[in-house]
């Protein structure tokens, strides 16, 4: 007798479990916005990389200091801009450096949703026929 509220409450929890899982993924990754090597080296502005993530100073025709546009410069900026990070660094953040490049489509999404409704089916259809 408690099977059956158990599986139907699990069959619930693991659909609502992937459906948010999905959502908050799809989030989480336009919210990141990171960027590749590629697209800091094609961008109009003058990106620079610093310990992993991307700033903006200077322009194309005027680079920060003479460096050009693109490169890491973790190994070589003054220690004095990270005495007062959100002078020097905050203010010109742009995005994390992407360290692999993955896409979510609507497709994973929509698989993800599937591979639950299956689950749940297969727990309803067990409940029902005793298996």
């Amino acid at each position: 007798m408690l099977k059956k509220p158990f599986f139907q409450l699990l069959s619930l929890f693991l659909l609502v479990f992937v459906v948010v899982f999905g959502t908050t993924r799809l989030v989480s990754r336009a919210a990141t916005a990171c960027m590749t090597t590629q697209q800091i080296n094609a961008d109009t502005r003058c990106l620079y990389i610093l310990s992993g993530n991307i700033y903006n100073k200077g322009t194309r025709n005027n680079p920060h200091q003479g460096h050009n546009c693109g490169i890491d410069v973790t190994s070589f900026i003054p220690s004095f801009h990270f005495s007062d990070v959100a002078f020097y660094l905050d203010r010109n953040f742009v995005a994390p450096v992407c360290t692999t490049v993955t896409h979510t489509t609507i497709a994973d999404l929509r698989s993800l949703l599937q591979q639950a409704i299956n689950v749940f089916n297969y727990n309803t259809l067990a409940k029902n026929y005793g298996n």
